[in-house]
């Protein structure tokens, strides 16, 4: 058994098994990429087939997961930011991370809403948000849409 760093996720497993699956089905069928004579009537021919169809409904991989895959599947111990010093890396990790922005975004609109009110609103009152401890990233240079 391999250590953790080494072993492929759940996903990363099913994807080679496929992979390897679909390969041994066309070299069955092909020959120097052609079809084979009895490829056709191949007993593995509809399997390849379809293999064929699923890898070509599959989406392609977002920017997101790809960098997400490092982490999926893993317990990871909770970072104490405020205790331990982090490598910049790990600031950049989490600077990519897309969804905690979204809810920050979200949080920022439901408390607009729950303070400006209709009639201020209409009457143009300036409402100033200021953003303090932002630090580095999306937060810093983001805009409410």
């Amino acid at each position: 058994a391999g250590d953790a760093a080494s072993d492929p996720t759940p996903a990363e497993a099913a994807a080679a098994a496929v992979a390897a699956a679909a390969a041994a089905a066309a070299s069955a069928l092909t020959e120097g990429g052609a079809l084979t004579p009895g490829a056709l009537s191949h007993p593995l021919r509809q399997h390849w087939e379809y293999v064929v169809y699923l890898f070509r409904k599959i989406d392609p991989v977002s920017e997101q997961e790809m960098l997400e895959s490092g982490y999926r599947d893993y317990l990871q111990a909770p970072l104490q930011p405020l205790m331990d010093n982090l490598e910049s890396a790990t600031y950049e990790t989490f600077e990519k991370d897309a969804s905690k922005y979204i809810a920050y975004e979200d949080a920022v609109l439901a408390c607009l809403k729950d303070r400006v009110t209709d009639a201020d609103a209409a009457a143009g009152a300036v409402t100033v948000l200021t953003v303090v401890g932002a630090g580095r990233g999306p937060p810093r240079g983001g805009r409410l849409r």
